[in-house]
């Protein structure tokens, strides 16, 4: 397993990512038109410059991804995502302590996420 900041060419398998792993939570609150499966790969890329994007590699593919964005000394984390045959592996917890050992300049570092999604909770 390889965790890195990700780069620009990754942003289609990061998007392909997102809506396998976004899915359960649609089908949980029974919405799928909730943001993550909506993004396109240009609104992506248009905001790619505004983030720290990170992801995980087995096998030579990304199974996990997650970005991050500085505001003072606040780490605002979101769409933290893990493909769903990677899921409870442990790979987010170890994706996001990287993230923050990566970016220790912010004291607050802060997850957004559905608060009635119990997996995510």
């Amino acid at each position: 397993m390889i965790i890195s900041r990700a780069e620009f060419k990754d942003i289609p398998e990061i998007i392909a990512i997102q809506k396998l792993a976004f899915y359960s939570v649609a089908k949980y609150y029974n919405n799928f038109k909730l943001g993550p499966l909506q993004v396109t790969i240009k609104e992506l890329e248009e905001s790619f410059d505004s983030y720290a994007y990170y992801k995980v590699i087995v096998d030579g593919n990304i199974v996990a991804s997650v970005r991050a964005k500085l505001v003072d000394n606040l780490c605002k984390i979101e769409n933290m995502i893990v493909h769903p045959e990677f899921q409870n592996r442990g790979i987010g917890k170890q994706l996001i302590g990287h993230l923050e050992a990566d970016l220790s300049t912010s004291s607050i570092f802060e997850l957004f996420t559905g608060k009635d999604t119990p997996k995510n909770v």
